[in-house]
């Protein structure tokens, strides 16, 4: 088994009137509902008591979810990453139920569907907010550094370490960038990435790379593919599932009128103008 701590914020409907403390005596397991009839365990997870009024509790807690099968759990967060939403069923038993002055009700049953946002690619949440040449690369090509600010609609963090993108342009492979301590948590965050374009050869791969520029210097719009390889963990490790999730994240970072200020040399990028 695998432990991830889960970082969430969402509300969990509940069916009486009155403001009541609920205790949850063991843990809560959670299955994925993927087409409305099966379900696939992913782990179990514990949760503080909850406090819940006019007829919802807000689940705003780290909590460590215990992973019963990785590679299930690599096809969830694959999931996650690339859909609008998601559906997991949360059940437990022998909760204790404390409403006003009513009695202590104990050995009452949990059973509750929920359907959250996922990340969904994180389509049309992204914007460049800054990119920077400041320096030619010894092996060719240019090295560069960008900001990119990401929208997460999804009430879960993304924790993703040291993260690798591949970037292209119309099947133009552009180069490698790395973000290290990336962290993408609920609403917006600024991501900082490095990394070098590399000096462009093939006849078609220099056609492309030459109407991006052209693109950008106008200041029209063409979107960047940006493609996840891999992530590494602050010790080195690599994470099978996230791993696994990170490699479905196709990201459209769209163009920039930012490119209008910034000096570059056209020899090195192999553009014809």
């Amino acid at each position: 088994m695998f432990s991830m701590v889960l970082i969430s914020k969402f509300f969990l409907g509940c069916p009486h009137i009155f403001s009541a403390k609920i205790q949850f005596t063991e843990p809560i397991r959670i299955s994925w509902v993927e087409d409305g009839s099966t379900e696939t365990p992913l782990g179990t997870m514990t949760l503080d008591v909850l406090s819940a009024k006019r007829k919802q509790a807000l689940i705003d807690q780290n909590t460590t979810f215990i992973i019963t099968d990785q590679a299930e759990f690599g096809r969830f967060y694959s999931h996650l990453i690339t859909s609008q939403n998601f559906t997991w069923r949360l059940q437990s038993n022998n909760l204790r139920v404390q409403a006003l002055k009513f009695p202590l009700a104990k050995g009452v049953s949990f059973d509750k569907t929920l359907t959250l946002n996922g990340f969904n690619n994180f389509d049309g949440n992204i914007v460049l907010r800054d990119l920077q040449l400041p320096s030619d690369d010894p092996a060719g090509g240019i090295n560069f550094v960008a900001v990119i600010e990401i929208l997460n609609p999804s009430p879960f963090s993304l924790d993703l370490g040291t993260v690798i993108f591949a970037l292209s342009y119309q099947n133009a492979s552009l180069g490698v960038v790395t973000g290290a301590n990336t962290i993408i948590s609920p609403g917006t965050n600024q991501i900082s990435l490095g990394g070098i374009l590399v000096k462009q050869t093939d006849p078609t791969s220099l056609a492309a790379l030459s109407q991006l520029f052209t693109i950008y210097l106008n200041g029209d719009s063409s979107p960047i593919i940006a493609r996840g390889q891999s992530t590494l963990q602050p010790d080195g490790s690599i994470i099978s599932w996230l791993s696994q999730g990170i490699q479905s994240l196709k990201l459209n970072v769209p163009s920039s009128r930012l490119l209008r200020l910034i000096p570059f040399n056209q020899s090195q990028l192999g553009i014809s103008v």
